[in-house]
């Protein structure tokens, strides 16, 4: 099957262990890399990588994802229940 293929099954507690295993694997591998080191020529692409990946694992720490989706299933409930209309009256 090809990436974005609609008879591919999106989700799942599978996809979620392999993600969350993906993520704490990162979060780990941040600490391996020297924060001061110089490499000549490629310094400038060490420290974009470097910054790049501490932004990365400040994201995954912050939990933002799960936070969007706590946040998008109370507006779906909010909405079925109160049918979202704001300002009017009975």
């Amino acid at each position: 099957m090809q990436r974005g293929d609609p008879a591919r099954p999106r989700g799942g507690a599978r996809d979620a262990a392999s993600r969350d295993a993906a993520d704490s694997h990162l979060l780990a591998l941040k600490d391996t890399f020297p924060d001061k080191v110089y490499l000549g020529e490629i310094n400038p692409q060490y420290y974009a990588f470097l910054a790049a990946l501490k932004a990365q694992c400040d994201y995954l720490q912050q939990n933002v994802y799960e936070k969007q989706r706590e946040n998008i299933t109370t507006s779906i409930e909010w909405k079925k229940n109160d049918g979202g209309i704001i300002g009017t009256t009975s």
